[in-house]
C-alpha cells in the first residue's frame, strides 16, 4: 500500500466535473449581456479539473503533503467538532430557508452560524452584521439587474428596481 493520497487529486478531479456537468444545464453565452451563467460555472469546474490533474502529478512525483506551521496554530490538536458543525449549518441552514426567509435575512443567519462556528459569542452583533452585508448584496444586486429572490417571501414583499 502507497502513502500517496491519490483520492486528493481524484476528489479534486471529480469535483471539477461535477462542476462541469452543471455547467451544461446553464447558458454560457447570451445575446443581451454577453457571457452567460454558465460560463463562470464551466471556467471554474475547467480550473478544478486543471488543478487536480496538477495535483495528481505532484503526488506521483513524490511530493510530500504536511501540515503547516502558522501563527497562532497547534497542529496537533485534533479538530475542533463543534466549529465544523456550526460552519456547516451556516451553509445547510440557509440552503433549506432561502425560498422562505429571502437573501437578507438568510444571509444574516447564515452569517451568525458560521460566526459562532469561528468562535463569535456575540449573536445579535453577528445577525445584525449578516443583515446589513445581506441587505447590501441584495439591493447592490438589484441594482445590477440580478434577480436574488423575493426579498421577504414569507410575507409576501417584492423587490423590484
Amino acid at each position: 500500500m502507497t502513502d500517496r493520497p491519490y483520492w486528493l487529486g481524484a476528489g479534486v478531479i471529480i469535483f471539477g466535473l461535477v462542476w462541469l456537468y452543471q455547467a451544461m444545464s446553464l447558458p454560457q453565452f447570451v445575446q443581451y449581456q454577453g457571457l452567460g451563467a454558465g460560463f463562470i460555472v464551466t471556467l471554474v469546474g475547467g480550473i478544478l479539473v486543471l488543478l487536480g490533474l496538477l495535483l495528481t502529478w505532484q503526488i506521483w512525483r513524490g511530493e510530500k503533503f504536511e501540515a503547516q506551521e502558522g501563527e497562532d496554530v497547534d497542529v496537533a490538536q485534533a479538530a475542533s467538532w463543534p466549529a465544523l458543525i456550526w460552519t456547516f449549518a451556516g451553509v445547510a441552514v440557509p440552503i433549506a430557508i432561502m425560498p422562505y426567509a429571502g437573501f437578507p435575512i438568510t444571509a444574516a443567519i447564515g452569517f451568525a452560524l458560521v460566526a459562532r462556528g469561528f468562535g463569535s459569542r456575540r449573536v445579535v452583533i453577528d445577525l445584525a452584521l449578516g443583515l446589513v452585508i445581506g441587505l447590501a448584496c441584495f439591493f447592490g444586486f438589484s441594482a445590477l439587474g440580478v434577480n436574488l429572490g423575493d426579498f421577504l417571501p414569507i410575507a409576501g414583499i417584492e423587490w423590484k428596481l
